[in-house]
Formats: C-alpha cells, sequence, structure tokens
C-alpha cells in the first residue's frame, strides 16, 4: 500500500460515524455498477450471500478477512471457504 492510500484511509477513517456510512454504500453501489459486488478484493472468490446479508458492504471473503484480521473466522459471518455456488 502506499503512502498516499495509507493517508487516504486516515481520512475516512477520521470521519465520523456518520458521515463514514454513506460514503461505504456508496462505494458499494459503484461495486455493484462496475459488476464487481459479491467478489473478494483479494482473490475474486465470491463473497458468500450470508456474509454479504449481514454486512452487504463488505469487500473481502471470510478466508482473507481472517488472513487480515486477529477475529475468528466463524465471528467474521460465515464459513472459511469460498463457494461460489453459494453466492
Amino acid at each position: 500500500m502506499t503512502k498516499n492510500e495509507l493517508n487516504q484511509f486516515r481520512g475516512f477513517l477520521a470521519l465520523p460515524v456518520a458521515e463514514l456510512e454513506p460514503l461505504i454504500r456508496h462505494a458499494a453501489l459503484g461495486r455493484i455498477e462496475q459488476g464487481n459486488f459479491g467478489r473478494c478484493q483479494e482473490c475474486d472468490q465470491h463473497i458468500h450471500l450470508k456474509r454479504l446479508t449481514v454486512v452487504p458492504w463488505v469487500t473481502y471473503c471470510v478466508r482473507q478477512a481472517a488472513a487480515f484480521s486477529i477475529t475468528p473466522p466463524e465471528a467474521l459471518g460465515g464459513e472459511i471457504t469460498c463457494r461460489s455456488s453459494h453466492f
């Protein structure tokens, strides 16, 4: 990740939740328009439908989210495997 990208994230994270939520929703709508909504940004696998139902703006499958997190995979809203048949 570049220094510029990190600075962008710092700016987003500094926003109050009320201001951040519309940006996240707008980004999700953009992914729908681009045709890549429901696909993991890291591995390009389908994100499990159960996960999208709980967190529609999610950008990573459970496997990739678990790799970035210390949170147990079960707490991330789904199974540890990516299964395109469940999308």
